[in-house]
């Protein structure tokens, strides 16, 4: 939890330390954690979207999120999304980098961001 507090740094600056989103100018630049049932589901949708990115398809956020795999290697993103899941998601579970490392190779073909839409079916879909 501690690993996964610390590397979450990068993740603060759109979605605050304290998990409830980051305003400027009025407007919220990445939604909270705590109201996001993308952090509460699967967490291998959890990690498509941290991979990948998601495309902004409302107005209602001010950016878009790129793609994060360059930033985390398999240990590090295992343990951001633990603590997420864990300090915002209502779980108690432990992501490991073998399940991450399977998840990069999953999705290695995908190369842009991708819509909440897909990502069901992206998590579903057959390896």
């Amino acid at each position: 939890m501690r690993l996964g507090r610390m590397k979450a740094m990068s993740c603060a600056a759109c979605h605050g330390m304290d998990g409830k989103g980051v305003s400027r100018e009025g407007v919220m630049v990445a939604p909270p954690y705590g109201d996001s049932e993308l952090v509460k589901r699967s967490p291998e949708g959890l990690a498509l979207i941290i991979l990948k990115g998601i495309q902004r398809e409302s107005e209602t956020y001010s950016t878009a999120m790129g793609s994060m795999a360059p930033v985390y290697d398999d240990r590090s993103l295992a343990a951001v999304m633990t603590w997420i899941r864990n300090q915002f998601g209502g779980h108690e579970d432990v992501i490991t980098a073998e399940q991450v490392a399977a998840w990069r190779e999953k999705h290695a073909a995908r190369t842009e961001p991708v819509t909440h839409a897909e990502i069901s079916e992206m998590v579903d879909a057959a390896p």
